[in-house]
């Protein structure tokens, strides 16, 4: 039986071949070195979060699939994947909704991550057009936070939400939030 090593580098060196690339070549556009890839590639070692990043935008795959062999990542519907959906304005939602229960500090731990993977997976002038555009955004929703806190707020006692309240009943939540 194969190690879970073995068959990564399988699949890098896999996806690699379907791009006619070489070592050197996948090398240069992943900005990561050639012996690094021949480390990959003969199971030496595994590449890290961020080598994996590039290496699988360099070969136009997911990292899942360089990981797992899979294109699509944890499709388990688990409460802890809820926010790897397509569906673009649940995502925003549930993102929201997830940074306003975050304390300050912990949602700028979580916006410096996020926002260092994605500069990872972009580059500079893209990222920095990234940014201006998210600057914009910022400026044309000012007053939306504070809305979608309102809806965070009121979802215990409206009936727009019956498995929320009843949830929050459950769990004594309800109580707490009349205590305020």
């Amino acid at each position: 039986m194969k190690s879970h090593k073995a068959k990564i580098a399988e699949r890098l060196k896999k996806a690699r071949d379907e791009q006619g690339l070489t070592q050197t070549e996948l090398a240069k556009m992943a900005e990561i070195s050639r012996s690094a890839i021949v480390h990959y590639e003969t199971a030496g070692t595994v590449p890290g979060g961020i080598e994996l990043i590039k290496l699988s935008n360099a070969l136009n795959v997911t990292p899942n699939y360089l990981l797992s062999g899979s294109e699509t990542f944890l499709d388990s519907g688990k409460p802890e994947h809820v926010l790897a959906t397509d569906d673009q304005q649940l995502l925003v939602a549930r993102m929201s909704i997830c940074f306003l229960t975050l304390d300050k500090p912990v949602r700028e731990k979580m916006s410096e991550l996020l926002i260092s993977m994605v500069q990872q997976k972009l580059s500079s002038e893209q990222f920095e057009v990234l940014m201006t555009a998210m600057d914009e955004l910022g400026s044309a929703l000012k007053g939306s936070a504070s809305e979608m806190e309102k809806i965070v707020d009121s979802m215990l006692s409206e009936n727009d939400f019956p498995k929320t309240v009843q949830k929050a009943e459950e769990l004594g939540l309800d109580q707490e939030k009349e205590a305020k």
